[in-house]
């Protein structure tokens, strides 16, 4: 008796869970909204300054800088870290800034950076050893910049003397700031200013 008994019960567990899912499927289907609305999807730049500042913070750092990752993976000791989630805050707070300054220009109605450069600053950040780029001072045509790590600059140089743009590339050093000597034009541009008297 005790073998039928557990033979029927089997039976029964698995006709008893067959028809429970079945049940619980219809039930699903029965009660799923028929009425479900696309969500409305437009660019970035088509949103207002308030909702682009209220969806900042909630997008991870891994989405804002795709280099994120791999940079907190180089870093092999807690304070290299550190520096690095320094160093990509910096990166993060530069590109509100240029943000903001486009916004400030459209309101002024001055190019403080202008769709051209908007282009050359995004294509720019996007190259490896690229932490900063942006417009210095009150923007315009004439000057961009950008900070690397490394040796990456000649990446910057290549890519900008494809564009016709002049990189005039400085260094850190102990003793100030100096000039890397790379294109010729430097020379050209450094004695022109060194030339200028002003009294």
């Amino acid at each position: 008796m005790g073998v039928f008994s557990t033979i029927g019960t089997c039976i029964g567990f698995g006709i008893g869970t067959s028809i429970g899912v079945v049940i619980g499927y219809y039930v699903f289907i029965y009660f799923q909204p028929t009425h479900v609305k696309d969500p409305i999807i437009r660019p970035l730049a088509e949103q207002d300054a308030k909702t682009l500042q209220q969806m900042l913070p909630e997008i991870p750092l891994w989405i804002k800088n795709p280099d994120f990752d791999r940079w907190i993976e180089q870093a092999s000791e807690p304070n290299k870290e550190a520096v690095i989630k320094a160093l990509l805050g910096a990166k993060e707070a530069m590109l509100g800034i240029r943000y903001h300054m486009r916004l400030m220009g459209e309101a002024a109605g001055v190019p403080i950076e202008p769709e051209s450069q908007t282009k050359l600053l995004d294509a720019t950040l996007n190259l490896e050893g690229v932490l900063l780029a942006g417009v210095p001072r009150a923007g315009g045509f004439d000057a961009v910049f950008a900070v690397t790590l490394g040796d990456s600059s000649s990446n910057v140089t290549k890519t900008w003397s494809s564009l016709n743009v002049l990189a005039l590339l400085v260094k850190e050093d102990p003793y100030g700031v100096s000039l890397k000597s790379v294109d010729p034009r430097t020379n050209e541009v450094t004695s022109a200013v060194s030339s200028i008297h002003i009294e």
